[in-house]
Formats: structure tokens, C-alpha cells, sequence
């Protein structure tokens, strides 16, 4: 009966595409095969050790690896994408791009790591109902089957939005952020959803190396400005 109904609501009330708006097929939600398929793949996990997002990073805070999946075009599909996880309380979007992109790349990093997703302030939390790089992580930890670990590292200072500050801005407004509860010695892969300038890993990074971690590698979906 309720397969019946479903089907009759669906026909009625198309689920379509995010992005290419086309109707989904039954195993689809949010987003098409095709779109996924269609995002701007960066192949820089083949050598997380060479490529732009790792010295990114490097040159301010010493991590063992790190790599972007997608590029990040404005207007493009991914920014759609992104857009929703974030703003259209769509956390299942986070779940989706996470274990697409980890079903197409194999774990590059330590096969003993802790996945962390980069914390939210319990402010933006509350407003938003979900971390988009929990949901991230989520999706990446089906297929690379590694724990997450969303509780040790927190957020204890609220900022503003990053997006029309400049780098050196980023910098400050991202200093000292973050608190270590339990220190983690673990391997740790921290998750996120885009990189822009990298301000917001690196103070992660210098907070969770002086709380006692040793090895830190970076994930995020997508790399801005590539």
C-alpha cells in the first residue's frame, strides 16, 4: 500500500536533481549519478604529499598529508550542492558526497586513523541542527571504515562568517577557537567541507599538535580559488 502511494506521490511530486533538475531514479536522493560524475575531480590524493591544498597547509603548521576531491566552481554544481548541505537543511547531502567521494578514492592515509570532523560553535549548531562536516564524515567512514570521533575537539569561540574577509582576516578571526577535551594521540583525519584560504585547518592543526597529537591529515570535498 504504501509503495502504491508512494509511487502515486512521486508522480505527482517529482523528486528531481539539485542540479540538472532532471526527475532522480529510485536509488537517488538530492543529487543524480550523472551530476556526481560530472563534479571537477581533483586527483591531488595521489600525492597528498605534492599538491596545492598540502602546502597550503604546510607552509603554517607541519601535517603528513592532505587533499581536496572536487574543485569548487562558483555557479557550478558543487557550490549548488554545497549550498543546500549548508543552508537547506539537507544533511543527507553531506552523507552522499562524503561516500561518493570515498567509494571513487581510496584511503590515502593511515588505515589507523580517527576521522574529525572540523567542530561547529554550539551557537551555529543549534541554528543549523547539524555539522556539514559530520555528515561528511559520516559518509567517508562507510567506505574507508575508520571511526569518527565528534566529541574530543570542540569549538569554544563563535566567529562570523569568513567569506568576504580577507586571508590575513581569516587568520585572526580563527585564532585560538578550538579546545581540546581528551587529548587524541591517534592518527587523525580532519574532514571538512570546502578549503578557501586554510585558516580555519591550520588553527585546528596547531591545537590539536599542542594537546599532544603526532600525525594530522587533512580531507576536505571541495578546494576554492584551484
Amino acid at each position: 500500500m504504501f509503495t502504491w502511494f508512494q509511487s502515486f506521490i512521486d508522480l505527482i511530486f517529482p523528486n528531481t536533481c539539485l542540479t540538472c533538475h532532471q526527475n532522480l531514479l529510485k536509488n537517488e536522493k538530492y543529487v543524480c549519478l550523472s551530476c556526481l560524475y560530472d563534479l571537477a575531480f581533483l586527483y591531488d590524493y595521489k600525492n597528498p604529499n605534492n599538491n596545492k591544498i598540502y602546502y597550503q597547509i604546510v607552509g603554517f603548521v607541519p601535517i603528513q598529508g592532505a587533499f581536496a576531491a572536487f574543485r569548487f566552481d562558483k555557479g557550478g554544481k558543487l557550490q549548488t550542492l554545497l549550498h543546500h548541505l549548508k543552508y537547506y537543511r539537507n544533511p543527507d547531502l553531506g552523507v552522499i558526497l562524503g561516500e561518493f567521494l570515498s567509494k571513487q578514492i581510496p584511503n590515502p592515509f593511515s588505515k589507523h586513523a580517527t576521522l574529525i570532523p572540523i567542530p561547529l560553535h554550539q551557537k551555529k549548531l543549534k541554528k543549523r541542527g547539524y555539522n556539514q562536516a559530520q555528515k561528511i564524515a559520516e559518509g567517508i567512514a562507510k567506505n574507508w571504515h575508520l571511526p569518527i570521533n565528534s566529541t574530543d575537539f570542540v569549538r569554544t569561540v563563535y566567529t562570523e562568517t569568513q567569506t568576504f574577509k580577507t586571508k590575513h582576516e581569516r587568520q585572526q578571526n580563527v585564532e585560538n577557537i578550538f579546545q581540546v577535551v581528551k587529548p587524541i594521540h591517534s592518527p587523525i583525519i580532519l574532514v571538512d567541507d570546502v578549503i578557501t584560504t586554510g585558516s580555519t585547518l591550520v588553527s585546528a592543526c596547531k591545537t590539536l599538535y599542542e594537546n599532544g597529537t603526532k600525525e594530522i591529515y587533512v580531507i576536505t570535498v571541495a578546494a576554492a580559488d584551484y
